[in-house]
């Protein structure tokens, strides 16, 4: 599982005086660009959401700060501006072509930021009603929907029916439950990791567009490496992405002149509190179940009554091992066995065990 990787590393300086700016650029020019290793996507899959020893991470608020309208990490700004201030200053000594104003003059084109848990937030109410939407529109039990509405009355027909509609198909491998799964799928905007700025907004498809306004620029090398001093590498199939360079010298240096502890705590393990966690998702099974019932109620055959968390506490670890699993495309043999380890670790009150037994076989593994 790729995570942050160090990328090769050429030497890198600080900003120099303007009358540098020719000598650097002749240097640069003398430079093939897989020198500076532009990281492709599928070397990116992970990178900002995932640290080096594979902990889901994500980025610390407190150190976020605002720059061009948009929230990054504090040190990140300071890296940007400068980097910016830089492209400026060549453009205006003369040392860049100025028929692509794209280049030069740098500017973030993204929306208003989105924290991941603010995403993950938005993704649940979504897929809550997605999953009230299939039990009342998508017949699996049987051909008879209303049919199918009456057999959903009890939180375990509600299970059920999610194993055979949503876990069966493999659905709810593509919109993950977990927080865990979630955070490493690419319902996760990658700028939203603070990993990640975007200097253009356009179709990434967009084959013509890159090459001619890009990867025929005159100034792209230029811009490459101009990135690559400043810290932040460009990726290679999204030549407006810059990537932050966490192991640059250039990027430790901004980041100490921001923070006094180190650079680790710009994220923070989402592990810490596993037991909320695992509570954030059987919770959704529960809220999804009870709004099923009140919007469905008068379709359901006998009675059906709301539950909650507390009923299901001793089996909330069993539920989400399930469903970790299930978005894992585990085989049912396998799943089994872990259900059954979780069960037993809970009915030792063996906090410790079940909360490392998780992280280490299940999210670390799986």
């Amino acid at each position: 599982m790729t995570t942050f990787s160090k990328f090769d590393t050429l030497e890198q300086t600080s900003p120099s005086p303007l009358s540098l700016l020719f000598t650097e650029k002749q240097n640069m020019e003398g430079v093939e660009l897989s020198d500076y290793q532009m990281p492709s996507l599928t070397s990116l899959q992970y990178y900002g959401k995932l640290n080096p020893t594979g902990d889901y991470i994500l980025p610390n608020a407190e150190k976020m700060v605002k720059c061009e309208n948009f929230m990054v990490l504090n040190f990140v700004e300071s890296m940007y501006t400068n980097f910016k201030n830089y492209m400026k200053s060549a453009y205006l000594a003369g040392m860049l072509d100025d028929s692509n104003k794209r280049i030069p003059f740098l500017s973030l084109s993204l929306g208003e930021y989105v924290h991941p848990l603010q995403s993950y937030e938005q993704h649940l109410q979504e897929l809550s009603d997605t999953i009230i939407y299939r039990i009342r529109n998508q017949p699996t039990i049987n051909s008879d929907t209303s049919e199918q509405i009456k057999n959903v009355r009890t939180f375990e027909n509600f299970m059920e029916f999610l194993k055979i509609d949503m876990f069966s198909t493999h659905i709810i491998k593509n919109i993950p439950v977990t927080l865990y799964n979630f955070l490493k799928s690419d319902k996760v905007s990658p700028i939203s990791t603070g990993a990640f700025l975007d200097i253009d907004e356009h179709d990434v498809n967009d084959e013509e567009y890159k090459k001619e306004m890009y990867y025929e620029n005159r100034n792209f090398q230029f811009y490459v490496a101009s990135a690559y001093k400043f810290g932040f590498r460009v990726c290679k199939e999204i030549p407006w992405r810059l990537v932050v360079d966490f192991f640059s010298p250039y990027t430790s240096k901004a980041y100490h002149g921001k923070n006094k502890q180190g650079i680790d705590t710009v994220f923070e393990i989402c592990y810490v509190n596993i037991v909320h966690n695992v509570k954030k998702s059987v919770q959704f099974l529960v809220n999804t179940f009870n709004k099923h019932i009140e919007q469905n109620k008068h379709l359901i055959c006998g009675i059906a009554k709301p539950t909650s968390i507390q009923e299901y506490e001793h089996k909330m670890f069993e539920l989400f091992t399930e469903l970790y699993c299930r978005e894992q495309n585990i085989t049912d043999v396998k799943i089994e066995l872990n259900k059954r380890k979780v069960k037993k670790l809970y009915k030792v009150l063996d906090k410790m065990k079940l909360e490392n037994y998780i992280v280490q076989q299940l999210v670390h593994e799986c």
